[in-house]
């Protein structure tokens, strides 16, 4: 991070309470971090609430889509191609996305208290909105690239 970008973070508050988060000038290692601290934090919410009868199936199917955030991140910045980076973004897009659907019904069924869920329904949110972002970019240089090669 640059040191106007470091000014800014120190001024932004935490969502996870960990590290700050800066969308605007944040690396892919920024990102592996932010997603992977996402997938703990989930962790360490449904431990607790697997223990619930009526709210294990939504702890387990939470667990898996948020800790497969990470791991799918991770493996797009791994790509061997564009097309393989936008394919494998994607699926942490989908994921991600579906970490929210997921956090959203364990807040409206009432199981935990709100302010508990806040915090990761909020980072949902926004990680969703930034690999969403990141899709759509990929995607536009890949036309962009194609367009240029068919010129030649």
């Amino acid at each position: 991070m640059g040191e106007r970008a470091s000014k800014l973070a120190r001024s932004v508050p935490c969502v996870l309470a960990r590290n700050v988060r800066l969308t605007c000038c944040m690396t892919p290692e920024d990102l592996k971090a932010r997603t992977t601290e996402f997938g703990a934090a989930v962790v360490r919410f449904t431990v607790e609430l697997r223990r619930r009868p009526e709210a294990r199936h939504m702890a387990e199917q939470l667990l898996e889509a948020a800790t497969a955030v990470p791991a799918n991140y991770r493996s797009a910045c791994r790509a061997r191609s564009h097309r393989e980076f936008i394919s494998k973004i994607a699926v942490a897009l989908e994921e991600c996305d579906e970490s929210v659907g997921w956090l959203t019904m364990v807040e409206r069924s009432g199981l935990v208290d709100k302010s508990q869920i806040a915090p990761m329904l909020a980072e949902a949110r926004e990680l969703t909105a930034i690999l969403a972002q990141s899709r759509l970019t990929a995607e536009s240089r890949h036309r962009k690239r194609m367009e240029r090669e068919g010129d030649r």
